[in-house]
């Protein structure tokens, strides 16, 4: 049995996010009792903020914003979108 890829997490943020916090707990939550091996990066960035990507792909299924636009995000993951990430699934087909 092939053993499980690790799926790369990355948390991009600007210095003194207020809204980083919640978008930690949010992971958190999501990763707790998952059996899926994964590599959480954070990383203090010029970008929207915060922005969470899983294997690259933005979990709210936003289009990826220049690295260089300095903005603060409302539309945060929430722990839903994270599982569905982790699990391989698009956010953005989900029923509304």
């Amino acid at each position: 049995m092939a053993s499980p890829k690790t799926i790369l997490i990355q948390l991009l943020y600007i210095n003194d996010c207020q809204l980083v916090e919640a978008v930690r707990a949010a992971l958190a939550a999501s990763l707790a009792g998952t059996q899926v091996p994964v590599t959480v990066t954070e990383t203090m960035c010029d970008c929207s903020s915060p922005t969470l990507l899983v294997n690259g792909s933005d979990v709210t299924g936003r289009l990826r914003m220049s690295t260089t636009e300095l903005s603060c995000r409302l539309d945060l993951p929430t722990k839903e979108q994270i599982s569905a990430a982790i699990r391989g699934l698009d956010s953005t087909s989900r029923q509304h």
